[in-house]
């Protein structure tokens, strides 16, 4: 059986998460609490900032393209696939899958160098533009 010393207290939850929460605030001269930043104690914190900045940015761009394109390429292949429906020969359908097939692989490639510009490091730019 486990025995409790006297001279031990157990905090209660209410405590601890109290005093957790004095942990994140430093107090000013004049007793003034500020909110603790983490990041103001890093040295390279700004850095880590911009580059999260710019993590977010190319991110919500890339996902912006994608989105453009996969609504322009259902659309295409819709298309595709009624007038392929419509064919009357063999020799039509043929020229319409080709068609379609010639302009499917120009739209990925042309949808892979947007990406590409977008993810990228630019070269011959500064190292804020990157």
């Amino acid at each position: 059986m486990t025995q409790v010393r006297p001279d031990r207290r157990v905090k209660t939850r209410a405590e601890s998460a109290s005093k957790g929460a004095e942990r994140l605030f430093r107090e000013l001269g004049d007793g003034t609490l500020l909110p603790f930043n983490a990041f103001a104690q890093m040295p390279a914190a700004g850095e880590a900032t911009r580059m999260s900045a710019l993590w977010f940015e190319r991110w919500m761009a890339t996902g912006q393209e994608m989105n453009g394109f996969v609504t322009k390429r259902i659309a295409k292949d819709l298309k595709t696939m009624s007038r392929l429906a419509t064919c009357r020969s063999p020799s039509e359908y043929a020229t319409v899958w080709a068609s379609a097939m010639g302009e499917t692989a120009q739209d990925y490639a042309a949808v892979f160098g947007k990406l590409v510009t977008i993810n990228l490091p630019r070269t011959g730019s500064t190292k804020q533009d990157q």
